[in-house]
């Protein structure tokens, strides 16, 4: 009922809420994301873990580097102009 009452009243309520509230937030890329590499070790025994760590530190740069970037654009371009 709710939304059905915002959306009479402002039908353009969710692109001015969606806008605002990302424009709050200075991280929008979940942070569970960023670490994934090292939580997927779990899944291995000790030895097999502590040999990848190493693949997953370079993985876990990558995985930061795109992270920053796609943040960067969703705060500049798709938060200013598309939403």
């Amino acid at each position: 009922m709710l939304v059905s009452k915002m959306n009479q009243s402002d039908p353009l309520w969710l692109d001015s809420f969606k806008r605002d509230s990302l424009a709050q937030t200075k991280w929008i890329i979940p942070i569970s994301l960023m670490f994934r590499r090292y939580r997927s070790l779990k899944n291995h025994p000790w030895r097999a873990a502590l040999l990848r760590i190493p693949i997953a530190t370079l993985a876990f740069i990558v995985d930061i580097s795109i992270f920053v970037r796609a943040n960067s654009t969703l705060h500049h371009e798709v938060i200013t102009s598309y939403w």
